[in-house]
């Protein structure tokens, strides 16, 4: 079963290593930590409670009414089972005083971006070149409550 609770300070090097594994443009372990730390930065993990594992997480920063996210992970060996979109709905369940959330998407990610849309984002712009890695544009998406 998947449970979705808050990271644990001693899980960051785990997300990090998730992270550099699945992800081409991945972040550092000093910048999961720089979340964690952050008064506006919330980390949020799906755990594999059968193996106690790390199945996937979403970094939200948060200001006044507004959210923004700029990584939603799930790992290799979980991804297709709803994970992502069940956390996603856990953070904003989480954190009900958010009246818009902001993402970036890469072009060719049509499994995310179908993600997004079912959840209510909508496109609201495009970053040329924002990604490397290979270099890509951005969608930039929004959700308005």
């Amino acid at each position: 079963m998947i449970i979705f609770r808050k990271v644990h300070e001693e899980e960051l090097a785990v997300i990090a290593d998730i992270e550099k594994r699945v992800m081409p443009q991945p972040w550092s372990l000093s910048s999961f930590k720089t979340a964690f730390d952050s008064q506006s930065g919330s980390i949020y993990v799906a755990i594999d409670d059968t193996c106690d594992t790390i199945a996937g997480f979403v970094v939200i920063y948060i200001a006044a009414d507004e959210g923004e996210i700029p990584d939603v992970v799930v790992d290799f060996g979980y991804r297709r089972q709803g994970i992502a979109q069940r956390l996603l709905l856990y953070v904003f369940e989480q954190n009900q005083e958010l009246t818009s959330v902001f993402l970036e998407v890469r072009e060719s990610n049509k499994a995310a971006k179908k993600l997004y849309s079912k959840l209510g984002f909508s496109q609201i712009g495009i970053r040329k070149n924002f990604y490397i890695n290979p270099v890509e544009n951005a969608i930039c998406m929004s959700l308005h409550k």
